[in-house]
């Protein structure tokens, strides 16, 4: 037998467990040949022959690919098929079942069961969950947080596989239901997983479900004594009356059709309540020409659902959409391009030949391009990869900025360079920042990046000023003013670019249309004239801003300056000769790594009597210690009498003693620089 009349067969066989053994004994006697008409069933989405020929093949003990649930798994209709036919599968089930659910062609509650049966799949063979498993169904319990029983089957799938990631997404979403109810919700499934394919079929052929529409009669009401309407000239009941006897208990929706008969036209008697209950590959079957008006659209939002996207173009391609034509195919680019579809991409375009393809999204016009540039892509993937793998390793990620900065891409090293600068130290930071301030130069862009005002005030200095000098506060407003200049002249400069691209922008329409007046020639070229000033004038007041902030500073330091003098026991110049012969020369530590700092029970009490200038700085300081930032460690020196204990600076009159642990630092204590020698000695 081919292939033709066994999908034939197939197709009008009924689901039932007699019709499937007879079906059975006409599988072909090769794998092979048998592999080919389910492959065929499933990729005409043809729900009858593929579940027939399925169960038909798993019944009878023969080898049947799991590859085929991939695509399959949408096309089952009771909700016993697919658990009870996974097992018997042959191949790698659980990815096929993932590809299932990534596909998106069966409703939210069929993804997280195809999920379950994924995971116990891999479990009961001590097989490895496939790569991205777990993405996938955090993926799903984020996007369906009000389907009940989506929820709760990912709640018993959280629960088997112990993802920390599904759990906290399902928590967010209030999901927990009680623990003897996913227990005895696994053990169901379980069950169902490990029982015989035979047990989703029917044991006997199944009444003839009538429902969802008003039935009407497939053949006209006659007397059995009336002329039979065949023209034979014999009496109704003579006739033809047993034949359409059997015609009328398959009657469908419309009137002199049978159930059979509406399935090949499912377009006739089409109404809304319908199209939102038929499964995908039925929406996929419906012939857009013949779909009422009305239910046109209607029919174009049940296909995005499933992503049918074969289906949707058939639509579009038919000239069928008036109005709606743009917004739905502006969709389905959207849909194409996340899922990286570039033949149903270049079928759009051929849509609208005349559309500009340099308005396209950028993610498009990156698939149009093919393979061109995906050696340098790739390797930027890799490195913000591996860079992203190491946690707060920020090396390989600050060798990524730097590279791209001294590329022919200096502009994604700007955005690149700006996301490390908030977990940068200072030296690297600054490094780094210098860097993106040389490549905005390069792009011709201001030489004020909003990134240097952030990081540079993660490492300012805020001493407590009791009483602020004047030349300090003349200093500050001065700053703030001219930081407020600055910022008006930003913005005045973003308006005039919008209005230079509103500009660029409706040239292309002028193409067609005669050459522009010489008033607007005339504007164009004033506009560029006002920004070329502009640009000097910021430039002019961001370099007059940054003196200012230079003045600050020096306004603060006389202000330390002058606190110092006044202090009522200056310190005596052998001082630092002094500390020196107490220290050993500072180390080469290294990479440090993250530590949990611990203060001493009488910390608290120490510190209540230092200024709370002194207090702030050394708790900052404890915790970049403690994070290990680099900058922390410049200037660390081991006590010579005490080489396990350490002591860094807290302004220029404090030391803050400490001690590493393999994951603590431990504080010992917060002393003025003079009592350094004695505390030696008292703990010696």
């Amino acid at each position: 037998m081919g292939l033709e009349p066994l999908i034939e067969q197939a197709r009008r066989c009924g689901f039932f467990r007699s019709a499937l053994e007879e079906l059975a004994q006409a599988l072909p006697p090769e794998d092979a040949e048998l592999d080919q008409a389910i492959a065929q069933a499933v990729a005409t989405r043809d729900e009858r022959a593929f579940r027939s020929l399925y169960f038909a093949a798993l019944g009878a003990g023969r080898k049947v690919d799991g590859r085929h649930l991939a695509e399959g798994s949408a096309l089952f209709v009771g909700p016993r098929e697919l658990p009870a036919s996974a097992r018997a599968c042959t191949g790698e089930v659980a990815r096929a079942l993932l590809a299932a659910v990534q596909g998106s062609r069966m409703d939210a509650g069929r993804d997280a069961t195809a999920l379950l049966l994924a995971r116990i799949w891999c479990d009961e063979r001590g097989a490895a969950t496939p790569a991205g498993f777990w993405a996938t169904a955090r993926t799903l319990a984020r996007r369906t947080p009000r389907n009940s029983q989506a929820q709760a089957t990912l709640a018993v799938l959280a629960h088997l596989g112990k993802d920390e990631g599904l759990t906290s997404v399902l928590a967010a979403n209030k999901t927990s239901p009680p623990a003897a109810w996913v227990a005895s919700t696994l053990d169901a499934f379980r069950g169902l997983y490990r029982s015989s394919p035979w047990a989703a079929v029917p044991e006997h052929r199944p009444p003839t479900a009538l429902s969802g529409y008003t039935v009407r009669r497939a053949v006209p009401r006659l007397s059995r004594n009336a002329p039979c309407p065949c023209g034979s000239g014999k009496k109704y009941k003579k006739c033809c009356f047993d034949k359409d006897q059997e015609r009328l208990l398959q009657s469908s929706a419309v009137e002199g059709m049978t159930l059979e008969e509406w399935r090949n036209q499912p377009e006739k008697a089409l109404t809304l309540e319908r199209l939102r209950g038929m499964p995908s590959y039925e929406l996929g079957r419906l012939d857009p020409t013949k779909v009422p008006p009305a239910l046109q659209e209607h029919l174009l939002d049940r296909l995005f659902d499933y992503k049918e996207l074969a289906a949707v173009l058939r639509c579009l391609e038919s000239g069928a959409y008036g109005e709606g034509f743009e917004f739905y195919w502006d969709w389905a680019l959207e849909v194409a391009g996340t899922d990286r579809e570039l033949g149903v991409i270049r079928r759009l375009l051929a849509l609208r030949p005349d559309l500009d393809q340099a308005r396209l999204p950028l993610n498009i016009r990156l698939l149009l391009a093919d393979e061109q540039g995906a050696a340098q892509l790739d390797l930027v993937e890799a490195a913000v990869g591996a860079g992203l793998r190491a946690d707060d390793d920020t090396d390989q990620l600050t060798m990524l900025a730097h590279a791209l900065l001294e590329s022919r891409a200096p502009a994604l090293g700007v955005l690149v360079a700006r996301s490390l600068l908030p977990m940068l130290g200072y030296w690297e930071g600054d490094l780094l920042l210098d860097a993106l301030l040389q490549a905005r130069d390069k792009l011709e862009l201001s030489s004020d990046d909003p990134f240097e005002s952030i990081f540079r005030e993660r490492f300012l200095e805020r001493p407590e000023e009791p009483r602020e000098s004047e030349a300090l506060a003349e200093a500050r407003r001065n700053l703030e003013v001219q930081s407020d200049q600055v910022n008006r002249l930003r913005a005045e400069l973003r308006g005039m670019y919008r209005e230079m691209e509103k500009r660029r922008r409706r040239a292309p329409a002028a193409l067609t249309e005669p050459k522009p007046t010489a008033p607007d020639d005339s504007a164009m070229t004033d506009l560029r004239s006002k920004v070329t000033s502009l640009q000097a004038l910021l430039k002019e007041r961001h370099s007059e801003r940054n003196q200012l902030r230079r003045d600050l500073d020096a306004a603060r330091e006389q202000l330390a300056t002058a606190a110092e003098r006044t202090a009522p026991e200056e310190p005596k110049p052998e001082a630092a000769h002094q500390e020196d012969e107490l220290l050993l020369a500072e180390p080469a530590l290294g990479k440090q790594p993250v530590r949990m700092p611990v203060f001493p029970d009488r910390f608290l009490q120490t510190t209540a009597s230092l200024p709370r200038a002194v207090v702030r700085a050394a708790l900052v300081l404890t915790a970049r210690l403690a994070g290990g930032e680099p900058a922390a460690f410049v200037g660390l020196r081991p006590l010579r009498a005490w080489p396990e204990v350490y002591r860094q600076r807290v302004g220029s009159d404090y030391r803050l003693l400490f001690r590493f642990a393999a994951d603590r630092l431990e504080v010992l204590d917060l002393i003025n620089r003079r009592d350094l020698d004695r505390t030696i000695k008292s703990r010696g």
